[in-house]
């Protein structure tokens, strides 16, 4: 209820009050006065409280998302899907206004990648991706500080009680304990298959996590580098990963194992056992610890 309401209510529910009572009329004008110099002074503050500059500063705070310091960064969460059990949204925006996004259907083969550059809307609360060809999804998101929301192709907000499930959350980049860093881990098994070392690969396979979250290693032939960002619960994404381009007469896991690492969301570790997984499946490699030092 607005306050002007609120101050009519009482204003009624006083007057029945002193009529009820049936004091003299001469009290009653006194009361009646009295509470219209009562609201009159309410009001009066109110006015002047309005027009104070830090209580200004306070009743509205910032609108413009693009003013935040922390907007960009690496954002990632899940949004219904109406065929499927979910989509799976990592948004990578960079300062410089450009962006990469992947979107992985539940169920689904495949992940579909984009890149390329964004802008601000005039109002510095939304932004919109160019060069998403998926007739207007995944191009709208309203910039929260620490989240994004996710828009109809239209660019509004979807409200209801499922409004919440169309946030995606800015993901941490942070260290990996030392029980994992700064260790050599070797895959030893891939989509459920141990990994045969006798067929004269160039090299075994491996991740190296550094503690300033950059990771490294082999693929086999070709060797790669990226950074990782973890969430809480477990959760890891790999990103910005690159590798070399040589050929070798035994390339069989790399595709593979490049897949997982672009695909994975979540890790366990226990005794010298890293597994990493996919929404909290069945791991898709396995790998064991060899120590560096």
């Amino acid at each position: 209820m607005g306050n002007g309401n609120y101050e009519i209510l009482k204003t009624k529910q006083l007057y029945y009050s002193i009529h009820k009572t049936k004091i003299d009329k001469e009290m009653k004008k006194h009361s009646l006065l009295a509470l219209l110099c009562l609201i009159y002074g309410f009001w009066g503050c109110k006015n002047q409280r309005a027009t104070s500059p830090d209580a200004e500063q306070t009743a509205n705070p910032v609108e413009n998302s693009r003013d935040l310091p922390n907007w960009s960064g690496l954002y990632f969460g899940t949004v219904p899907c109406a065929d499927c059990s979910g989509i799976d949204i990592q948004l990578e925006l960079n300062s410089d206004l450009t962006y990469k996004m992947h979107i992985t259907y539940h169920d689904r083969e495949g992940t579909l990648v984009y890149a390329g550059n964004f802008a601000w809307n005039a109002a510095g609360t939304q932004i919109d991706l160019k060069g998403v060809n998926e007739e207007g999804a995944f191009e709208h998101y309203a910039v929260q500080e620490n989240s994004l929301r996710l828009l109809t192709p239209q660019g509004e907000i979807v409200n209801g009680v499922n409004a919440d499930f169309y946030l995606i959350s800015k993901m941490k980049t942070t260290l990996l304990s030392s029980e994992i860093s700064n260790k050599y881990w070797k895959l030893v098994e891939l989509n459920g298959k141990p990994v045969d070392y006798s067929k004269g690969m160039l090299e075994k396979a491996c991740i190296i996590f550094s503690p300033d979250s950059t990771i490294y290693g082999s693929l086999s032939c070709n060797t790669f580098n990226g950074v990782y960002a973890l969430e809480e619960g477990n959760r890891i994404r790999f990103l910005k990963m690159t590798h070399t381009l040589m050929s070798c007469a035994d390339m069989s896991i790399e595709k593979e194992l490049l897949n997982v690492l672009e695909s994975v969301d979540c890790y366990s570790f226990a005794d010298d056992q890293l597994a990493l997984r996919k929404t909290r499946k069945a791991p898709l490699a396995r790998f064991e610890a060899v120590y560096l030092h």
